[in-house]
Protein backbone atom coordinates (compact mmCIF):
# COMPACT_ATOMS: atom_id res chain seq x y z
CA UNK A 1 0.00 0.00 0.00
CA UNK A 2 1.40 3.37 -0.94
CA UNK A 3 0.12 6.46 0.83
CA UNK A 4 1.20 9.41 -1.28
CA UNK A 5 1.66 12.58 0.74
CA UNK A 6 -0.09 15.66 -0.65
CA UNK A 7 -1.72 13.84 -3.57
CA UNK A 8 -5.40 14.13 -4.37
CA UNK A 9 -7.97 13.24 -6.98
CA UNK A 10 -8.00 16.70 -8.56
CA UNK A 11 -5.20 15.55 -10.86
CA UNK A 12 -5.49 11.75 -11.11
CA UNK A 13 -6.77 10.58 -14.50
CA UNK A 14 -7.20 14.21 -15.60
CA UNK A 15 -5.59 16.37 -18.28
CA UNK A 16 -4.53 19.98 -18.45
CA UNK A 17 -5.84 22.50 -21.02
CA UNK A 18 -3.28 21.24 -23.57
CA UNK A 19 -4.54 17.66 -23.18
CA UNK A 20 -1.47 16.44 -21.25
CA UNK A 21 -2.08 14.10 -18.31
CA UNK A 22 -1.08 15.52 -14.93
CA UNK A 23 -0.15 12.11 -13.53
CA UNK A 24 0.73 9.81 -16.44
CA UNK A 25 2.68 7.23 -14.40
CA UNK A 26 -0.03 7.02 -11.76
CA UNK A 27 -2.70 6.76 -14.46
CA UNK A 28 -0.87 3.75 -15.96
CA UNK A 29 -0.76 2.04 -12.58
CA UNK A 30 -4.52 2.35 -12.14
CA UNK A 31 -4.95 -0.11 -15.01
CA UNK A 32 -2.85 -2.85 -13.40
CA UNK A 33 -3.24 -2.20 -9.68
CA UNK A 34 -6.09 -1.80 -7.25
CA UNK A 35 -7.62 1.63 -7.78
CA UNK A 36 -10.59 3.10 -5.95
CA UNK A 37 -12.46 5.73 -7.91
CA UNK A 38 -13.96 7.09 -4.67
CA UNK A 39 -12.09 7.22 -1.39
CA UNK A 40 -13.12 9.18 1.66
CA UNK A 41 -10.10 11.04 3.02
CA UNK A 42 -10.48 11.04 6.79
CA UNK A 43 -8.15 13.93 7.51
CA UNK A 44 -5.58 16.22 6.05
CA UNK A 45 -3.16 15.08 8.76
CA UNK A 46 -1.02 12.10 7.82
CA UNK A 47 -1.28 10.14 11.07
CA UNK A 48 -5.06 10.53 11.19
CA UNK A 49 -5.41 9.28 7.63
CA UNK A 50 -3.11 6.34 8.29
CA UNK A 51 -5.03 5.44 11.45
CA UNK A 52 -8.38 5.49 9.64
CA UNK A 53 -7.09 3.51 6.66
CA UNK A 54 -5.23 0.84 8.65
CA UNK A 55 -7.64 0.45 11.57
CA UNK A 56 -11.01 1.16 9.91
CA UNK A 57 -11.85 3.65 12.65
CA UNK A 58 -12.53 7.36 12.52
CA UNK A 59 -9.60 9.37 13.84
CA UNK A 60 -10.02 11.50 16.95
CA UNK A 61 -11.51 14.84 15.96
CA UNK A 62 -9.01 16.95 17.90
CA UNK A 63 -6.03 14.80 18.84
CA UNK A 64 -3.74 12.38 17.06
CA UNK A 65 -4.40 8.79 18.12
CA UNK A 66 -0.74 7.84 17.49
CA UNK A 67 0.47 10.10 20.29
CA UNK A 68 -2.66 10.49 22.48
CA UNK A 69 -3.56 6.79 22.75
CA UNK A 70 -0.27 4.98 22.06
CA UNK A 71 -0.97 1.96 24.27
CA UNK A 72 -4.51 1.13 23.12
CA UNK A 73 -4.76 -2.29 21.56
CA UNK A 74 -6.46 -1.57 18.25
CA UNK A 75 -7.05 -4.56 15.98
CA UNK A 76 -5.76 -3.22 12.68
CA UNK A 77 -4.88 -4.54 9.24
CA UNK A 78 -1.17 -5.28 9.96
CA UNK A 79 -2.11 -7.47 12.95
CA UNK A 80 -4.76 -9.35 10.99
CA UNK A 81 -2.46 -9.95 8.02
CA UNK A 82 0.32 -11.01 10.41
CA UNK A 83 -2.03 -13.67 11.82
CA UNK A 84 -2.41 -14.99 8.27
CA UNK A 85 1.35 -15.34 7.87
CA UNK A 86 2.21 -12.06 6.18
CA UNK A 87 5.44 -10.16 6.68
CA UNK A 88 4.27 -6.67 7.69
CA UNK A 89 6.58 -3.74 7.02
CA UNK A 90 6.14 0.02 7.39
CA UNK A 91 8.48 2.30 5.43
CA UNK A 92 8.49 6.07 5.74
CA UNK A 93 10.42 8.51 3.57
CA UNK A 94 10.73 11.00 6.43
CA UNK A 95 13.86 10.55 8.55
CA UNK A 96 12.19 10.54 11.98
CA UNK A 97 9.96 7.61 12.94
CA UNK A 98 9.33 9.24 16.32
CA UNK A 99 7.49 12.17 14.68
CA UNK A 100 3.88 11.89 15.89
CA UNK A 101 4.98 8.61 17.57
CA UNK A 102 4.55 6.94 14.18
CA UNK A 103 7.17 4.19 14.51
CA UNK A 104 5.97 3.01 17.92
CA UNK A 105 2.33 3.15 16.93
CA UNK A 106 2.93 1.19 13.73
CA UNK A 107 4.59 -1.55 15.82
CA UNK A 108 1.68 -1.48 18.27
CA UNK A 109 -0.84 -2.10 15.47
CA UNK A 110 1.10 -5.05 14.09
CA UNK A 111 3.89 -3.98 11.76
CA UNK A 112 6.82 -6.34 12.47
CA UNK A 113 9.33 -3.99 10.84
CA UNK A 114 9.39 -0.21 10.73
CA UNK A 115 11.96 1.75 8.77
CA UNK A 116 12.72 5.24 7.58
CA UNK A 117 14.38 5.29 4.18
CA UNK A 118 17.14 7.70 5.29
CA UNK A 119 18.04 5.30 8.13
CA UNK A 120 18.19 2.37 5.70
CA UNK A 121 20.37 4.22 3.23
CA UNK A 122 22.55 6.13 5.72
CA UNK A 123 25.13 8.04 3.68
CA UNK A 124 24.42 6.36 0.34
CA UNK A 125 22.27 9.20 -1.02
CA UNK A 126 23.63 12.54 -2.14
CA UNK A 127 22.00 15.40 -0.14
CA UNK A 128 20.74 16.91 -3.42
CA UNK A 129 18.17 14.09 -3.42
CA UNK A 130 16.58 15.32 -0.19
CA UNK A 131 14.26 18.28 -0.01
CA UNK A 132 11.20 19.30 1.90
CA UNK A 133 10.62 16.69 4.55
CA UNK A 134 12.65 13.85 3.19
CA UNK A 135 14.46 11.83 0.63
CA UNK A 136 13.37 11.62 -2.99
CA UNK A 137 10.68 8.94 -3.20
CA UNK A 138 12.39 6.81 -5.86
CA UNK A 139 14.98 5.73 -3.28
CA UNK A 140 12.21 4.61 -0.96
CA UNK A 141 10.49 2.69 -3.75
CA UNK A 142 13.77 0.88 -4.44
CA UNK A 143 14.11 -0.02 -0.74
CA UNK A 144 10.50 -1.21 -0.58
CA UNK A 145 11.05 -3.49 -3.58
CA UNK A 146 14.19 -4.94 -1.92
CA UNK A 147 12.23 -5.61 1.29
CA UNK A 148 9.47 -7.30 -0.71
CA UNK A 149 11.90 -9.46 -2.69
CA UNK A 150 13.77 -10.53 0.47
CA UNK A 151 10.61 -11.55 2.31
CA UNK A 152 10.15 -15.29 2.73
CA UNK A 153 6.43 -14.79 3.42
CA UNK A 154 3.53 -13.06 1.67
CA UNK A 155 4.25 -9.34 2.06
CA UNK A 156 2.14 -6.42 3.23
CA UNK A 157 3.97 -3.14 3.26
CA UNK A 158 2.85 0.41 3.78
CA UNK A 159 5.07 3.04 2.21
CA UNK A 160 4.44 6.62 3.24
CA UNK A 161 5.94 9.00 0.69
CA UNK A 162 7.26 12.36 1.75
CA UNK A 163 9.32 14.14 -0.90
CA UNK A 164 6.35 16.05 -2.26
CA UNK A 165 5.04 17.10 1.17
CA UNK A 166 6.22 20.71 1.28
CA UNK A 167 8.97 23.06 0.13
CA UNK A 168 8.26 22.54 -3.55
CA UNK A 169 10.71 25.35 -4.32
CA UNK A 170 13.50 23.09 -3.00
CA UNK A 171 12.92 20.42 -5.67
CA UNK A 172 15.77 20.69 -8.19
CA UNK A 173 14.60 22.46 -11.35
CA UNK A 174 15.56 19.53 -13.58
CA UNK A 175 13.27 17.20 -11.58
CA UNK A 176 10.14 19.36 -11.23
CA UNK A 177 8.29 18.01 -14.25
Amino acid sequence: MIMIESFNSNFALKKNAEGKEYTPHFNNLTRSGLYFKNFYGNSIQTSKGQFATLCSLFPHSQKKVFSRFPHNKFRCLPTILGEFGYQTTFLKGYHDLSFDNTGNFMKTIGFKETFSTPDLLKDEVDPKHSWGWGIEDRFSYDELIKLMKNSKKPFFGLFHTVSNHINFDKVPVDQRL
